[in-house]
């Protein structure tokens, strides 16, 4: 945000960052339900993949098992990373509100004791 001289600008950009909140809800939304997916196919893969593995001592077992998972685990990893990263952007969001609110604050007081 450039500097923001006047109530008008102020107010605009307050809109324009609850308009981005209200997509990241969505957006955090959608990305849960992949996490979750992406966590039960993992699951799933490694169940299967443990059933798979036989006649290994259990250092082997889990070897052989990570490397069967892996194109999930990758998956997952991926998923996980994402949803965390629009999580933080959403909390960057929120900053940006609270601080545009403040900004809004101070110059509406100095309006009052402008009196203009």
């Amino acid at each position: 945000m450039n500097e923001i001289l006047n109530i008008d600008q102020l107010i605009a950009e307050l809109r324009s960052i609850t308009a981005k909140q209200a997509q990241g809800v969505d957006r955090i939304h959608e990305l849960e339900l992949v996490l979750d997916e992406r966590s039960q196919r993992l699951d799933i893969a490694r169940a299967k993949a443990l059933l798979s593995v036989v006649g290994k001592n259990v250092e082997e077992k889990k070897a052989a098992v990570d490397l069967l998972v892996i194109t999930e685990r990758e998956a997952f990893d991926l998923a996980k990373a994402t949803h965390t990263y629009a999580k933080a952007k959403a909390k960057n969001y929120e900053m940006a509100q609270m601080s545009t609110q403040s900004q809004l604050t101070a110059v509406r007081a100095t309006y009052a004791i402008g009196g203009n």
